[in-house]
């Protein structure tokens, strides 16, 4: 009899009237027996999301399911039958719950439902061998959810196991490399992940047997492929913002997606970008293979953009487990960092022999903008002629070797530039770049961090930093020590060549300095509207809308003078190699909205 009565969740097995009611009440999510003959008497009420034998009478009804016809009265019911466990005894367990899950209008269960936390077996699907060359294919699948110590399993027929790592990270999409693989032969694999714990909506009790630590395998369908006998003539795939992903990818008929040329790839292919502004994220399916890099590029002279959509995407390009690729003369903007520790413009995991060059990152946006290049677990990775502004970090490179990166501008990280980390084998070649302080309220932090000397490779860099080089930090390790260059040099017993100036670029007229801390201390006090003052002209925002920017492009950061190391080498961009490249700034006049 009381005010706003809720029936949630519970069963009713043996009365010949479950609910008796002298006022309305709602009843959800609930399941009645077939000996129950009546589910309500009373007062107009309503039903919603439960599992019925029999149509309640003048009830507002919603969603439920129904083991007869669906009355007109429900307009969102569904027929189903249910086989409990032991309705009559009060075990409302489903065995057929699979067929209840995701039915309800709220994207449970209908019928009674709770919170379990137990393994979920994950499903494959999609699964398909892409060739990659000769002797060498990818698995492409995807899943229902992003898998755990993911790996393939791949054999000649008749012949042993062996076991790729899958190196995906937080996607459910994955093309894993299958390499070395004998011309012409028959093989077998599949996919094999660990099962994970759950909270998910169900209607059953966990066994006994269940063990949450040691959750068991999901297994995929079994493929059989034949590897590829030869390699075919290289091609080059056309991309257009007017094409046609069922196009031929010529010049004349290109495709519309640079992820729909990238399924298309074999070694020694080119994807040629053509000019516009492309809002995609590209799992990169294929590797290329010694002296015959897969390669993805702006057409000559076009200026191709590859937009975030508004931060939506964490990641211009990511490859997994890929080898011998290139990279070159991209415009990038507005990325997000919502996939943690797996945001990056660039996402080397698990690769080899992969090559950056002449690419613009342009991060200015409201909160954290990801790296311009994040590796992990990789071998051989260059980045030359790159302009990185105002991402998180800006490169990160954790356990992985042969890392060379030179000739590059850094320009205000929110925080560190380079974060270099692993053992000694995992050294870092740091040289030739330019590198402006990040933040000015992160001028505390140094402008490379790392877990020690023996990962850095560090010299010939000019740093444009806030303060003096006496005091500023450059060098720093995750114990909290911090190095100015010439403490660093000491330490080393090397030293660099690297110095403080000004580059004199024109994207960046004038910096926020300090001669000492205290008069950083003084300006950090001063307020928000000092600080917008300080944005506005650091990062070339409109003081009238604080998301509206000038454009910035290549030609905006090149030094002046241009510097030279003593061994001849320029110091920043080489501006050589930007020869034939349009100006994207409109002769700087041109502004953009961050969307």
């Amino acid at each position: 009899t009381g005010k706003d009565l809720m029936i949630e969740n519970c069963g009713f097995a043996r009365a010949q009237t479950a609910v008796k009611a002298e006022k309305p009440v709602t009843i959800a999510h609930c399941a009645f027996a077939p000996e129950v003959k009546k589910v309500l008497s009373g007062s107009r009420s309503v039903v919603k999301l439960s599992i019925l034998n029999t149509v309640p009478e003048s009830a507002v009804l919603f969603g439920n399911a129904y083991s007869a016809a669906v009355p007109a009265s429900d307009p969102a019911g569904v027929l189903l039958n249910a086989r409990f466990a032991d309705a009559s005894q009060g075990n409302f367990a489903l065995k057929n719950e699979a067929e209840f899950e995701g039915r309800a209008a709220d994207g449970t269960l209908i019928g009674p439902s709770f919170f379990i936390f137990e393994p979920r077996e994950n499903r494959y699907f999609n699964m398909k061998i892409i060739p990659a060359g000769k002797g060498a294919v990818s698995l492409q699948f995807e899943s229902d959810a992003v898998l755990k110590n993911s790996q393939v399993m791949v054999r000649a027929q008749g012949g042993n196991w062996r076991t790729v790592k899958d190196w995906t990270s937080s996607v459910a999409l994955a093309f894993v490399s299958l390499e070395n693989l004998k011309p012409g032969a028959k093989y077998e694999c599949y996919a094999l992940s660990d099962r994970q714990n759950h909270y998910r909506p169900g209607n059953h009790c966990l066994s006994a047997r269940v063990n949450l630590k040691k959750t068991g395998k999901n297994r995929s369908q079994t493929l059989t492929f034949t590897a590829p006998a030869a390699d075919r003539a290289p091609r080059t795939w056309h991309v257009s913002v007017k094409g046609d992903d069922r196009a031929p990818g010529t010049k004349e008929k290109p495709l519309a997606r640079i992820a729909a040329a990238a399924l298309k790839t074999a070694p020694g292919d080119t994807v040629m970008v053509h000019e516009g502004v492309y809002r995609e994220s590209v799992l990169v399916p294929v590797s290329g293979a010694p002296g015959r890099p897969v390669t993805y590029c702006a057409a000559p002279g076009e200026t191709v953009w590859l937009d975030g959509a508004g931060r939506q995407f964490c990641r211009a390009f990511g490859a997994f487990g890929k080898s011998h690729l290139r990279f070159d003369g991209f415009r990038m903007r507005t990325f997000g960092t919502a996939l943690v520790n797996a945001s990056g413009v660039f996402i080397f995991f698990g690769c080899r022999d992969m090559g950056i060059s002449r690419v613009l990152y342009d991060g200015r946006s409201p909160g954290y903008s990801p790296m311009i290049l994040h590796a992990r677990n990789s071998q051989n990775i260059t980045m030359k002629n790159c302009v990185d502004i105002n991402s998180m970090t800006g490169i990160a490179v954790i356990d992985s070797s042969g890392a060379v990166i030179e000739n590059n501008v850094m320009k205000m990280s929110s925080i560190w530039p380079l974060l270099c980390m692993g053992k000694k084998e995992h050294r870092v070649r740091f040289a030739y770049n330019v590198v402006t302080d990040n933040l000015r309220a992160k001028t505390g932090e140094p402008f490379i961090k790392t877990t020690g000397p023996e990962v850095l490779d560090e010299a010939h860099n000019l740093y444009f930093a806030r303060m003096p080089r006496e005091l500023r930090a450059v060098v720093g390790n995750y114990s909290g020590k911090k190095w100015t260059i010439d403490e660093y040099y000491r330490m080393t017993g090397k030293d660099g060549g690297s110095f403080f100036a000004d580059p004199g670029f024109a994207a960046m007229p004038k910096l926020l300095t300090w001669k000492n801390w205290e008069e950083r201390l003084a300006d950090m006090k001063k307020g928000m509207s000092f600080g917008r003052q300080v944005n506005n002209y650091e990062e070339a925002r409109d003081p009238q809308n604080s998301a509206r920017f000038k454009v910035w492009d290549f030609r905006d950061f090149f030094a002046n003078p241009v510097r030279k190391a003593p061994d001849g080498r320029i110091i920043g961009l080489e501006p050589e190699a930007f020869r034939g490249f349009t100006d994207a700034t409109d002769g700087g006049k041109a502004w953009r909205i961050y969307k």
